[in-house]
This record gives C-alpha cells, sequence and structure tokens, in this order.
C-alpha cells in the first residue's frame, strides 16, 4: 500500500440567513434605528424603518449570485422598494402595497469581486418601510464563476 496525502477540503461559505422582526431591541445585525411595532394592517410585528442596512461576514466566492426575499409594506402608495447591494442595485418594477404585506424578490443580488456581500433596502421616496421578515441565501448556483451561467450557455451554442 502506498501512504496517501489527504488534501484539505476547502471549505465553502454559505449565507442561510431568516430573520422576522419581532422583538424590540432585537435586529439580528441589521442596523438603521427604527423601531419594532404591531402593524395594524397586517396584525404581524414589524420593524418600521427608512433605511434597513446589513453588511455579511461570511465570504463567498466572488459574483455569486444569491436568493434575497423581502415581506413588507408601506403605509401610503406610491413607493417603489429600493435596494442597493455589494453587486449593484434594484428597484421594483410595480408599486409598494399599503393594503397589504407582500414578498419581493431582489433580482441579480451578487456578492462583489471580493465575494463580499452587504444590502440596504429603502423606498423610492423616503417613506419607511414595514419589514416582518427577509431572508438572504446563497450561492443560488452550484458553481460559481465570473460569467453568469446563461453567458457560457449562448456563448456555447454560437457557430
Amino acid at each position: 500500500m502506498s501512504p496517501t496525502t489527504r488534501q484539505p477540503r476547502k471549505k465553502k461559505s454559505i449565507i442561510h440567513h431568516r430573520v422576522v422582526f419581532a422583538d424590540e431591541g432585537e435586529k439580528h445585525g441589521w442596523t438603521g434605528g427604527g423601531n419594532i411595532i404591531l402593524d395594524d394592517v397586517s396584525g404581524r410585528t414589524v420593524w418600521l424603518v427608512q433605511k434597513a442596512s446589513r453588511i455579511f461576514s461570511e465570504i463567498l466566492p466572488p459574483r455569486s449570485q444569491l436568493t434575497v426575499l423581502i415581506y413588507c409594506r408601506v403605509r401610503l402608495t406610491g413607493s417603489y422598494l429600493k435596494v442597493t447591494h455589494a453587486g449593484g442595485s434594484y428597484t421594483s418594477p410595480n408599486i409598494m402595497s399599503h393594503s397589504e404585506m407582500s414578498t419581493y424578490w431582489v433580482r441579480n443580488a451578487t456578492t462583489n469581486g471580493e465575494g463580499k456581500f452587504w444590502i440596504d433596502f429603502e423606498t423610492s421616496n423616503g417613506q419607511a418601510l414595514r419589514i416582518h421578515q427577509v431572508e438572504v441565501m446563497g450561492p443560488a448556483t452550484h458553481k460559481d464563476t465570473d460569467k453568469p451561467p446563461v453567458m457560457k450557455l449562448l456563448k456555447d451554442a454560437a457557430p
């Protein structure tokens, strides 16, 4: 028998962060001030905040795609959800609901070139958000590359 050399396994970092804002003062690493209140429309506890922010400590592969969901509403109609994150920004295509809690999926959320991820939530017109829950998971693909998989497929299909 020949001796074998054990190669250390590379530790893969992941983000699996799910938070429900329920207890006053407990923001689970999120910053932005505000208060935990009982929402008069949904009957749920919510974080009433102008701008919610979080910097994640996990380092993922550069330009990893993440899945980000936020369950929230606003008090008055006319606002769009505005999200800025390590890989860019996103504005919801539809006006936010003021009559019920809604889930918003942040499209194209990615880490930066160093694999770091941070995110900010706010409205397009400065109205306060009523956030009940946020979920951030990633990486969203099993193989992270500098180019999205779609680009590779299109490149391979070219004559």
